[in-house]
């Protein structure tokens, strides 16, 4: 062991990593873990002339190591503070996996053979303040300067995981001030970006050494730069904020589920739901090339939001206020809400809609950007596609907003955006007959009274930032630009009236009546309803279907005329 020992120190600075010094470490470790062999002072005593020439020339040896080495320590303890831990100071920052090999190799094998052997009488607290203050208080290891060496950050990444495998856990080394400062230097490095850091605090914050107010206040140091993250407006910089991201996400579903009760703590609840919706940013609108961290974060996704209180607003200001513009993108916020429909208790329908336009169930008002009225028809077009909403479709209970984003998807078809754009993997009307009459006869009227109302409450607008809702009125827009929805209408009109019989089954009757009665006085303010008006009635003309009368009634002749010729006046009334 002496020998091994000098062999040890006598290696040259620039091959301590070596496999040569290596190979020496592990022999010296497994010596001193030996049960027939008990360490003795005479294999290093102190002032002993070949070490103390070897630590001379390092430039280490001062006469404070005399203080460490207390007269009844072990000589366990006594060979580690002299010459083993100054030695390993010569070296450290210049070789940080091979201080990671001396703890894992060297120390952790002595100090457990130490405790097993004398147990309590062991000097367990001066030996690890004496560890960390060798190893951890090293000069520039903790510095949190701008100008600290990257080989200083790449040690402490590797020694901090080490010196906690090396330690037995009677040293609470939670307790040690250098620990803790070391964790929060780890901290502050990942928050810079650095990735050599993520792993080594990953596994400090794990190991239970630090009570939870310190994690927490770990986590909070993260918080500035995932906000950061939420405001880039980059693919890139998304991307490289994705795995602080899965980092945060994955310790904080960790707390979660050990019992941590995010609702009780408000400062721990504000950093959930930052790092979830930070995630799921980074993750929708990044462009990361790295495929461990996505499929990290996809795989952690279902667990955060299953996690968090309200998921719905969750994606919402995560995604909801920032369509995707290309089909990549449009795939991960599809794919994003169908995790949060298997992992959350919600309807897709809800979640589809809410992201879209709020879920208040309320059609859009004031300027419509064309580019908008695209991305939110091409996202409702891969839904229905794969499937996903055929069971809402069909259903006798069709929600308000979900119509409301279906009639957008009918006007972006009218108007060829959808088919421009060559990436629509279905069309609106392919959907509307598989509505039920009901439900096809309240989307009707959806329709009549949005087209009536374009030009006064909604336009399409090619910027939506630049139109003005005082300007944009019926008064400054030309007469084509207030036809949108009639033409919206004209579609919906052919696919959903077919014939007379699949009319009157959807209430064609009915609102024909209403169109002829009522429309006038509830629409005066509207500057289409005459043009949508003529559209109903030219199209129910078209199919023999006459407003909601008795069977004889319809029947008669006279009748007939009779109401041709309120068609005509209506015509020529809405004309002029």
């Amino acid at each position: 062991a002496r020998w091994i020992m000098i062999t040890l120190l006598r290696i040259p600075v620039s091959k301590v990593s070596g496999s040569r010094a290596l190979a020496l470490m592990n022999i010296l470790g497994k010596l001193f873990s030996l049960e027939a062999i008990r360490p003795e002072r005479s294999w290093a005593p102190f002032g002993d002339t070949e070490f103390e020439s070897c630590l001379a020339v390092a430039n280490v040896y001062t006469e404070s190591t005399v203080l460490q080495t207390q007269a009844d320590w072990p000589a366990e303890a006594a060979i580690l503070a002299w010459p083993l831990l100054p030695w390993c100071q010569t070296w450290l920052l210049a070789h940080g996996k091979a201080a990671a090999f001396f703890c894992e190799h060297v120390l952790g094998p002595t100090l457990r053979a130490a405790i097993k052997r004398l147990g309590t009488v062991f000097p367990a607290i001066a030996v690890r303040e004496l560890i960390a203050d060798a190893l951890l208080g090293c000069s520039g290891l903790l510095s949190s300067s701008t100008g600290t060496p990257p080989e200083a950050a790449a040690c402490l990444s590797s020694l901090v995981p080490a010196l906690l495998r090396a330690m037995p856990k009677e040293f609470s080394l939670g307790d040690v001030t250098e620990f803790r400062q070391a964790v929060v230097r780890l901290t502050e490095l990942l928050a810079e970006g650095d990735v050599t850091a993520e792993e080594a605090l990953r596994f400090a914050l794990q190991q239970e050494v630090l009570d939870r107010q310190q994690v927490q206040r770990c986590l909070q140091m993260l918080a500035p730069a995932l906000e950061s993250q939420l405001e880039c407006e980059t693919p890139a910089g998304l991307s490289d904020g994705l795995r602080l991201s899965v980092f945060c996400g994955s310790l904080t579903a960790n707390q979660h589920f050990a019992g941590t009760k995010f609702n009780e703590d408000l400062e721990s609840a504000s950093f959930f739901d930052l790092a979830c919706r930070a995630l799921v940013t980074g993750l929708v609108y990044g462009c990361n090339s790295e495929f461990t961290v996505s499929a990290a974060a996809w795989e952690l996704l279902p667990c955060l939001l299953s996690a968090t209180a309200e998921p719905v607003s969750l994606l919402c200001r995560s995604i909801g206020q920032r369509l995707p513009e290309t089909d990549g993108v449009r795939k991960r916020w599809v794919r994003a809400l169908r995790v949060a429909n298997d992992a959350c208790d919600v309807s897709l329908d809800m979640l589809l809609c809410s992201c879209l336009s709020g879920g208040d169930g309320v059609p859009r008002r004031g300027p419509v950007s064309i580019v908008k009225l695209q991305q939110r028809a091409l996202i409702l077009s891969d839904f229905l596609f794969c499937g996903h909403l055929a069971a809402c479709v069909g259903s006798d209970c069709v929600s308000d907003a979900f119509a409301s984003n279906l009639l957008e998807f009918c006007l972006s078809e009218s108007l060829g955006l959808t088919a421009t754009s060559g990436t629509a993997k279905t069309s609106a009307t392919a959907w509307l007959p598989l509505m039920s009459p009901r439900v096809q006869g309240r989307f009707m009227r959806l329709c009549v009274q949005e087209a009536a109302r374009e030009g006064r409450l909604w336009w399409l607008s090619a910027d939506e930032e630049s139109a003005n809702s005082t300007a944009a009125t019926s008064t400054w827009l030309p007469q084509t630009a207030r036809l949108h929805g009639l033409a919206a209408l004209k579609l919906v009109l052919t696919v959903v009236w077919p014939t007379r019989t699949r009319a009157f089954d959807s209430g064609a009757g009915e609102l024909l009546r209403w169109v002829l009665e009522d429309m006038p006085q509830e629409h005066q303010a509207d500057c289409c309803w005459g043009q949508v008006a003529a559209a109903i009635i030219d199209h129910s003309a078209e199919h023999g279907v006459v407003p909601s009368i008795s069977a004889a009634q319809q029947d008669s002749f006279s009748t007939q005329r009779r109401l041709c010729d309120e068609w005509r006046s209506a015509v020529h009334r809405a004309a002029n």
